[in-house]
């Protein structure tokens, strides 16, 4: 399931799509985001590189995000229940899943990419900040 989790949001946050719902307006503004058609491979490559190097803060707040909005279904009962059992499951699968060749082939996956310029942020406490409103709006 939580190969799912992160393979889904990676691609969500790698996908130009409608606008987020309004349930999700009052949600801290993210950085501006340009679509990057031409660099679109680029962009989503340089984003989940960046969050590979970042994984011990990434990948709590990628769980945390997932049970703020219960997606998939039922992951808020399961971090309630047990936080540290969740983000050890999706260590695991984020090694697998963030490999240059499963980045690649997300980052192929997608048609286009708008993705916030994180690479700027000086450690990986300001780069989750800066990068984590791209994931959470599209969950």
């Amino acid at each position: 399931m939580l190969r799912t989790l992160a393979l889904a949001l990676t691609l969500a946050a790698c996908a130009v799509d409608a606008p987020p719902p309004a349930e999700h307006a009052s949600a801290p503004a993210a950085p501006a985001i340009t679509p990057q058609s031409a660099a679109a491979p680029d962009a989503c490559t340089a984003l989940m590189t960046h969050a590979r190097t970042c994984t011990d803060a990434f990948i709590p707040a990628l769980v945390d995000a997932r049970a703020r909005h219960d997606k998939p279904a039922g992951i808020a009962q399961q971090v309630a229940a047990d936080r540290n059992g969740v983000i050890a499951a999706a260590m695991t699968e984020w090694q697998t899943d963030s490999t240059d060749d499963a980045i690649a082939k997300t980052c192929a996956k997608a048609a286009a990419v708008e993705a916030p310029d994180c690479s700027a942020a000086a450690d990986c406490t300001a780069f989750v900040q800066c990068a984590m409103p791209a994931f959470e709006r599209r969950l």
